[in-house]
């Protein structure tokens, strides 16, 4: 799971928690000033989605297929993605 809050927030106050993915492939996961990319598992390789972290729509950025491994950044200018896959078994 991918969770944002408030800096702001004392650390006991959990006012303003928001659950922004329910599963993630172990650290696979990036953040730009615009948008949230991870990688979710599936039966075989993964999906690469993304949120828009204003208006909150999700879109489904590219399929993996092959088998993971960890790693996902995205360029400054949010045009290429890197990601890991396996090559072989």
């Amino acid at each position: 799971e991918i969770w944002r809050r408030p800096i702001s927030a004392a650390p006991t106050d959990t006012a303003g928690e928001e659950k922004l993915v329910d599963r993630v492939y172990r650290f696979n996961y990036v953040a730009t000033d615009k948008t949230l990319y991870w990688v979710e598992a599936r039966s075989e390789g993964g999906l690469v989605r993304s949120l828009d972290l204003k208006t909150k729509a999700l879109r489904d950025v590219y399929r993996i297929n092959k088998r993971l491994d960890l790693g996902l950044t995205v360029s400054p200018d949010e045009k290429y993605l890197i990601f890991a896959q396996r090559d072989y078994e």
